[in-house]
């Protein structure tokens, strides 16, 4: 019997309302760090949700937070069509959550 079963159940029921609530704030600030071409603020943002999204499970959006964090970090912010995909991914993902 797989004894984390329950344990993992009861952190996700707890960090999920976290997630989803934190989320529409944290994708603010990433259309807002894109506009004003603050990097700093880009990478503090993307890090933070590859954080929360590996705590919901959400590998594939904290899969692409980390590549954009990463690019970031290099010097090249996101493009709106990389924002918009992540934003996409992103509310799919609470979504998930929700059902």
């Amino acid at each position: 019997q797989n004894r984390l079963g329950p344990l993992l159940d009861d952190m996700l029921e707890k960090v999920s309302p976290i997630f989803i609530r934190e989320l529409p704030s944290r994708l603010r600030k990433i259309q807002l760090a894109c506009e004003n071409n603050d990097k700093a603020e880009m990478v503090n943002v993307l890090h933070a949700l590859k954080g929360s999204s590996l705590s919901v499970g959400a590998v594939l959006l904290a899969d692409v937070c980390a590549r954009l964090q990463a690019s970031t970090e290099r010097g090249t912010l996101p493009s709106q069509n990389e924002i918009s995909d992540l934003t996409a991914l992103a509310n799919t993902s609470a979504e998930q959550l929700l059902a």
